[in-house]
């Protein structure tokens, strides 16, 4: 079982239960009375010591009001926005918010500790004007309303600094500055104690994947079932199936691509839920949508613009608009479907290979491998190398590859051809024609016709001139 599913029974089983919430939310003051002690002893501590140390917040005085979690039947908050109550009933019902994500124990666990006992930093002896305060005809308050039917209502003001905000009791109209941390809990629309968990992904059982862009689709990679191992390094191999017909995905890509899929996704907020204008986010059409099957099923993630850093995002069919961060995202945006395939021109194994020739104009250059029995010379040009001197080269040569695959037929004047002669007496040569100035057009192993840098085939040209 996962985590989430587990987090999601524990949970239930919590909100059944509510003895043991009103446990927890008795631990909870404890905690907060530990943390406002943990703060006094921190504000005096070092004093005199350091005249330019940051400001800390101030010793509380008293509690304006101080009851049992227990003794209320419900909270009724104003925060200026929206109001909504929190009856203490099992399960914590909400009423004036509706939300399908919304954790209402995780809320209430927030609301009653800081309803029932509401701390001073100091009483305001003398007000002259509830304006100075912003308590007049202000629109934020806080009722607590007790099990024997008696209330108590707070209302809340103006913010004094880092540490304090103004508050004032409706009964007798007292004035306090009450620290900001009670405030803040009391004040927070609903709306961010919404679940944020959007999905759970596994990057090492991925099955396919298939990725479209403003509505059109873009590539679709499979794994390849039918491989087999030749190694311990490549224990899995992916075919690029669209738009190209079973051709081998570039490992590389992929594995890049795979380390930034995320254990599981968890957004940063929740924007709008059953948004009426997706556009408005990118999203209708996504900008870029990925359809990816793991072994914990298939998801579909909705991609649409980016905002600060960070991408409004949509999950399978859940009609909500999500605030991610997504490196995934950032990895693959600019990804081309000739990004996924392997672009390798000839990658051959060298223990097939008997020698290779290399033309540019009227200049060639060899690399030969002759074998006796169990001895192999290596030679560059004609000349004896070392074995690594020669596998360095070797290496520089399969890994010319292509910038990117099209449709054109290579012809006209050839740039320059490199030639694999085989141990079995075969060969395969293949012609790197002129494009353009910066290209040559090449038929690949794989039958794809690529665009190769001439300053990448000139580079290797380069290093057997150096052996030379």
């Amino acid at each position: 079982m996962s985590n989430r599913k587990k987090k999601e029974i524990l949970r239930k089983q919590t909100e059944a239960k509510k003895k043991k919430i009103i446990i927890g939310i008795i631990a909870t003051l404890v905690i907060i009375a530990v943390a406002i002690g943990t703060i006094l002893v921190i504000s005096n501590f070092g004093k005199g010591k350091d005249n330019k140390s940051e400001p800390t917040a101030p010793p509380v005085a008293g509690n304006i009001v101080e009851d049992k979690v227990e003794n209320i039947t419900k909270v009724q908050i104003s925060n200026g926005e929206i109001t909504y109550t929190v009856n203490n009933n099992v399960g914590f019902e909400v009423e004036g918010y509706e939300s399908k994500f919304l954790q209402n124990t995780d809320l209430a666990i927030q609301v009653f500790p800081s309803a029932a006992t509401v701390p001073y930093v100091k009483k305001i002896e003398k007000v002259n004007s509830l304006s100075d305060y912003g308590l007049e005809n202000t629109d934020k308050s806080v009722t607590v309303i007790y099990n024997d039917g008696t209330e108590f209502k707070l209302l809340l003001g103006n913010r004094l600094s880092d540490f304090e905000y103004y508050a004032m009791t409706e009964s007798d109209g007292s004035v306090y500055t009450i620290p900001a941390e009670v405030y803040e809990n009391l004040m927070k629309h609903p709306g961010e104690y919404r679940d944020k968990f959007v999905c759970s992904l596994d990057d090492e059982t991925v099955k396919n994947f298939t990725i479209h862009k403003n509505g059109k689709k873009e590539v679709t990679v499979e794994i390849d079932e039918n491989f087999v191992p030749t190694n311990n390094y490549q224990t899995t191999s992916y075919m690029v199936t669209y738009p190209y017909s079973n051709k081998n995905a570039a490992l590389g890509v992929l594995q890049y691509m795979f380390e930034n899929i995320p254990d599981e996704i968890v957004a940063e907020d929740i924007v709008e839920e059953n948004p009426s204008n997706l556009s408005s986010y990118g999203l209708s059409p996504a900008v870029l949508s990925l359809t990816i099957t793991d072994g914990l099923g298939t998801t579909t993630l909705k991609i649409g613009n980016e905002t600060d850093g960070k991408v409004y995002l949509m999950c399978n069919d859940s009609p909500v608009v999500y605030l991610v961060e997504s490196p995934l995202y950032n990895a693959i945006k600019d990804f081309k479907a000739a990004d996924y395939v392997e672009g390798f021109i000839g990658l051959h194994n060298i223990a097939d290979v008997s020698s290779i020739n290399i033309t540019k104009g009227e200049k060639s250059y060899s690399m030969k491998l002759i074998r006796d029995n169990d001895f192999t010379n290596y030679m560059i040009n004609d000349i004896v190398v070392k074995e690594k001197e020669f596998k360095q080269l070797y290496q520089s040569v399969i890994a010319v590859s292509a910038k990117d695959f099209v449709q054109d037929t290579p012809e006209g004047e050839v740039y320059a051809e490199i030639t694999y002669n085989f141990t079995d007496n075969t060969s395969i040569a293949y012609k790197y024609y002129n494009y353009d100035e910066n290209y040559c057009i090449v038929k690949a192993m794989n039958d794809l016709t690529g665009l190769v840098s001439k300053e990448d085939i000139d580079g290797v040209i380069e290093s057997f001139t150096k052996e030379n």
